[in-house]
């Protein structure tokens, strides 16, 4: 999984989480490109401060701007909540969610579907999150919101989000590499995937055809058949590119 370190404006987060732990997920929808999304997190001269943690392209592309200990301005407002798992504090006053979920926007408009590239990078940093806190080593309605289930004014994440579709996605159990680590000629272009063996996880970049510079991996997985052909390298970036365009089809 490859994730661009883009930083935020100082305006438009805090440093830290004042007494509180992560404990949740509040999935956004940009209403927008992730290029405006961007610029907006990076403008320190906004009204009305705001940012998240992450964004993701419809290409499966992802801009991190806040760090997850500190706190970015994503769900901070309340409007008619519906989602049961917000926190109260000691007077039973609802606590600001920003104070401990972690904010992640996707690019796109309310009507707009949701790509494959888009679902399967959001369940891989949803998976990666979810293996960092400990409050969300499982993840379920219960700790990864709508942002609309917070503020009922908003449609986001938009109406053709499916996030039971996310959660199984998230949930899937990170490949096995078998094998030992070499290097593999590449004998045909060939996608390199993020985070997963399958023709549906994101595009790092295209391995071009090159009979004499052979390519890294630490060994290979089972993932998408393709042509017949299930057997993936694996990158020690942890990507993947399918054996079927190397010299070495069947390790």
């Amino acid at each position: 999984m490859n994730i661009q370190f883009l930083g935020c404006a100082p305006r438009n987060f805090r440093k830290g989480r004042s007494i509180h732990q992560i404990e949740a997920v509040v999935i956004h929808l940009i209403d927008g490109s992730q290029g405006s999304c961007d610029s907006t997190f990076l403008n320190n001269l906004l009204d009305n401060p705001v940012s998240a943690h992450y964004s993701i392209s419809k290409k499966g592309e992802i801009h991190q701007y806040v760090e997850e200990q500190d706190t970015a301005f994503h769900a901070g407002k309340i409007v008619r909540p519906v989602w049961p798992d917000l926190k109260r504090g000691d007077d039973n006053s609802l606590v600001n969610p920003n104070l401990y979920a972690i904010g992640i926007e996707h690019e796109g408009r309310p009507n707009d579907d949701w790509p494959d590239q888009m679902y399967a990078a959001s369940a891989l940093l949803l998976q990666s999150i979810s293996a960092r806190h400990p409050k969300l080593a499982t993840l379920s309605e219960r700790n990864v919101a709508l942002h609309r289930q917070i503020r009922a004014d908003k449609s986001c994440p938009g109406f053709k989000f499916d996030l039971q579709r996310l959660l199984r996605e998230a949930a899937l159990p990170m490949p096995t590499t078998s094998g030992t680590p070499g290097a593999v000629l590449i004998v045909k272009n060939v996608n390199l995937r993020s985070g997963r063996p399958s023709v549906q996880a994101p595009i790092v970049r295209v391995i071009a055809k090159d009979n004499s510079r052979p390519i890294d991996v630490i060994g290979f997985v089972t993932g998408d058949e393709v042509n017949g052909n299930n057997i993936w390298y694996r990158t020690i970036e942890d990507n993947y590119f399918w054996a079927g365009a190397t010299a070495d089809p069947n390790p």
